[in-house]
């Protein structure tokens, strides 16, 4: 397993590994169940995207927004003993992220899947059930560097 593990980090750090997920966001296409139509991939994704189970969800997603904040928080105080929750936490929000912000059922659709955004999702996920799995990631913050930390307000303006 050790060995299948160090075969897939060195091919995700090869240029043509970035090649091949650029290349898949245009040949992987969205699936439905009712009126799949070649030339009507981009009304199947937008309408799938503006109508996935996550929209249906919007009135909970403040819930969402302070859990995170909380997690958040636990972790600049608790450092590397909250990083096992956090991991999860990370890995849980990147399936449900896949799964209710891509898929949805639509009159004109049906069942309709935006299947690149699911396998980046859970491509992301996989990368954080690694981290669970076998932590490699330092929580300490200690090597803050002052000069990269203006992007953490910008990502708080993006949450």
């Amino acid at each position: 397993m050790k060995d299948q593990t160090n075969k897939l980090e060195r091919a995700t750090r090869k240029w043509w590994f970035f090649a091949i997920l650029i290349c898949a966001q245009f040949l992987i296409m969205p699936f439905s169940t009712q009126n799949f139509d070649f030339k009507e991939i981009g009304s199947i994704i937008s309408t799938t995207l503006s109508n996935s189970f996550e929209v249906r969800m919007h009135d909970y997603y403040i819930y969402f927004q302070i859990f995170t904040i909380i997690v958040l928080l636990l972790l600049l105080v608790l450092k590397n003993k909250f990083a096992k929750v956090f991991n999860i936490y990370v890995l849980l929000s990147y399936i449900a992220f896949a799964v209710l912000q891509n898929i949805a059922l639509t009159e004109t659709y049906g069942l309709s899947v935006v299947t690149i955004n699911v396998l980046m999702f859970l491509f992301v996920a996989y990368a954080w059930l690694k981290e669970v799995i076998k932590p490699e990631n330092d929580y300490t913050f200690s090597n803050l560097n002052w000069k990269e930390s203006w992007l953490i307000p910008l990502a708080f303006i993006a949450f």
